[in-house]
């Protein structure tokens, strides 16, 4: 499994509508097993005015593993965390998926 960072967020679970703080697993950065929040800044994307970064959480308020959720970066701050109905009524549409991000580092 190896270590990760966490982004603690607020999210609406998609099957039950309910709100839950969730924990989302990311290695894109640094790995030094830190807890990032909405507005902190991140090490990661300093350069880029605006990057959205799509990942999965699993869900306590219904028990799927693998709800996706989008990350917004700003010059590296973590500005938004959105759910992928929020991501579509929104229209957006670039994003990079966090499983490539990985992999390529």
């Amino acid at each position: 499994m190896g270590l990760y960072d966490l982004i603690i967020a607020e999210i609406t679970c998609p099957n039950t509508e309910k709100a839950s703080t969730i924990g989302i697993q990311i290695k894109w950065t640094d790995c030094s097993q830190k807890n990032y929040k909405l507005g902190d800044n991140i090490n990661f994307a300093k350069n880029m005015s605006s990057l959205w970064i799509q990942v999965y959480y699993c869900c306590s308020q219904c028990n799927t593993v693998s709800h996706p959720a989008y990350i917004n970066i700003r010059k590296g701050r973590i500005t938004e965390i959105i759910s992928e109905s929020e991501y579509q009524k929104r229209g957006l549409e670039d994003f990079l998926d966090a499983k490539e991000l990985t992999q390529n580092l």
